[in-house]
């Protein structure tokens, strides 16, 4: 999986959802739970999904374009799911929601993926949405969330940005 292969992906397609998976937890008074799990997020552009998972023990990010959303739950009686959740973060989900930019913050390629700190899609809108790794899994949001990133990172740390424009 290469960059080239995600560049294509998000200038061809509208930024349709993203995805939160977990599973259904049902409980004895007959209401069922949704139980998130924020390790991974699945975008969704046209047809083809991007895997963002949080790695390195929640240090990093990698990217990856998958055939599916895959879901990994080790416990028994629950029920995998997952959930749309691109209505509440886009600013208008009755949108055709275009990426104009991308920018990924230390970004490595190698044999394995795609590996960043974190990254950030700039719509056309001018809506940004931010992700990164954190303890509690893949942090989602707007400037605010990369302000938060930024202010939480060591004294010494560098950041280089690749920026993609579209």
């Amino acid at each position: 999986m290469s960059l080239g292969q995600i560049k294509n992906i998000i200038q061809n397609n509208y930024f349709d959802n993203i995805y939160l998976t977990g599973f259904v937890d049902s409980e004895e008074n007959g209401l069922a739970e949704f139980v998130a799990s924020m390790n991974y997020l699945f975008l969704e552009f046209g047809d083809e999904l991007i895997k963002i998972e949080a790695i390195e023990q929640y240090s990093k990010i990698s990217l990856a374009v998958v055939n599916d959303i895959q879901i990994a739950v080790d416990l028994e009686d629950v029920t995998p799911a997952k959930s749309k959740v691109s209505n509440v973060i886009f600013n208008n989900p009755l949108l055709d929601n275009k990426v104009s930019e991308i920018v990924l913050f230390n970004m490595k390629e190698d044999t394995e993926g795609m590996v960043c700190d974190a990254f950030k899609l700039v719509l056309l809108n001018k809506q940004e949405i931010f992700f990164d790794p954190s303890f509690l899994g893949i942090n989602v949001g707007g400037s605010e969330v990369e302000e938060l990133w930024r202010d939480n990172q060591k004294e010494y740390y560098e950041s280089i940005s690749t920026i993609i424009k579209f």
